[in-house]
């Protein structure tokens, strides 16, 4: 169990608490998220991971003011997002929140440096500014020699660092990534990463950005799995990937997950009883055979937990279980 040490002082610029959304389909009810609390802070890189199907991108909607949730809250610097207008929240995204996809969609007819201005021209910039900070964003990307060809005269992997610095022209709070390099080989897709993390850190953007390419996690300040509409903190896994990829760590199987003693679901849930002020004596307890009592399930050990010798043997330490349940206790605790 792990929780984030790494969030940003000061308020976050953006803030979920509470959200909650379901679609129905017939007489069924489709819980897509859950009760989700999420802060973005300026200049911090956060991550998303799940399956396909477990609300990564409805998250994503919420978060950029494209959908509203169905219960919860949502504020944009200090603001409460979901009493604003349709027309204040279309002003908000227009000038303070970035979205990068996919597919990067962007104008074939327009050179780089011309895609990257015009939204800024849109907004009501001259084109010889809006020029000026597209031509710098490139250099910025590392395109500084490409930024008068079009699109198809582009790899995958520049088309999408255009589109990248297309989302940053208006010096967003926000940036919206849903999976921005799903489309392109790991090699490249470690390039842009780079390239965004760079850019992010020095404007002070806050970046929220999906993936199912877990060894990205290590560009991450947070990393957050989204399993059936629940947040779990996953720090431990991006800081050790961070630390294996830094390292040149041999390749192979690593085991993850926090130190100290194993301790079983009851004692773990107790522990949670004390460090939130209830009474640990709260907890229900049973044993395995009690549970599997009458039950075809086969025998399951009391205790159980992953070794980590391989991966302090490749210099990293696990933090200690409780200490970081302590502290997660500490910061939800109301």
């Amino acid at each position: 169990m792990e929780t984030s040490t790494t969030a940003a002082a000061g308020s976050p610029v953006l803030s979920l608490k509470g959200v909650s959304r379901h679609y129905k389909s017939g007489d069924r009810v489709l819980n897509v998220l859950r009760g989700v609390d999420l802060d973005l802070h300026p200049g911090e890189m956060t991550g998303l991971i799940g399956p396909s199907g477990s609300g990564k991108s409805t998250l994503l909607h919420v978060a950029g003011l494209l959908e509203q949730p169905d219960s919860g809250e949502v504020y944009f610097n200090g603001k409460d997002a979901l009493k604003m207008s349709d027309r204040d929240r279309t002003v908000v995204r227009r000038l303070s929140i970035g979205f990068v996809y996919q597919f990067h969609h962007l104008l074939p007819e327009l050179n780089a440096v011309d895609n990257v201005a015009a939204p800024l021209m849109i907004n009501g910039m001259s084109r010889s500014k809006a020029r000026i900070r597209g031509t710098e964003l490139l250099r910025q990307m590392g395109l500084n020699e490409r930024d008068h060809h079009r699109p198809g005269q582009l790899s995958g992997g520049e088309q999408q660092r255009v589109a990248i610095a297309r989302s940053l022209a208006n010096k967003p709070k926000v940036l919206i990534a849903d999976e921005p390099t799903g489309n392109l080989d790991p090699n490249t897709s470690r390039v842009v990463f780079q390239n965004l993390f760079d850019i992010a850190r020095q404007e002070g953007v806050a970046v929220l950005v999906a993936t199912h390419n877990v060894e990205l996690t290590s560009f991450m300040d947070r990393v957050f799995s989204l399993q059936d509409g629940r947040l779990t903190f996953t720090e431990t896994l991006s800081r050790a990937t961070r630390h294996l990829v830094s390292a040149d760590a041999p390749s192979g199987t690593y085991n993850v997950t926090n130190s100290g003693p194993v301790m079983s679901w009851a004692e773990i849930a107790s522990e949670v009883f004390r460090l939130s002020g209830r009474d640990p004596a709260e907890v229900g307890r049973t044993t395995t055979a009690a549970y599997s009592d009458g039950k075809d399930l086969a025998p399951r050990p009391s205790h159980s937990a992953l070794r980590l010798d391989k991966i302090r043997a490749a210099g990293f330490e696990p933090e200690d279980a409780m200490e970081a349940m302590a502290r997660y206790c500490q910061a939800t605790r109301p």
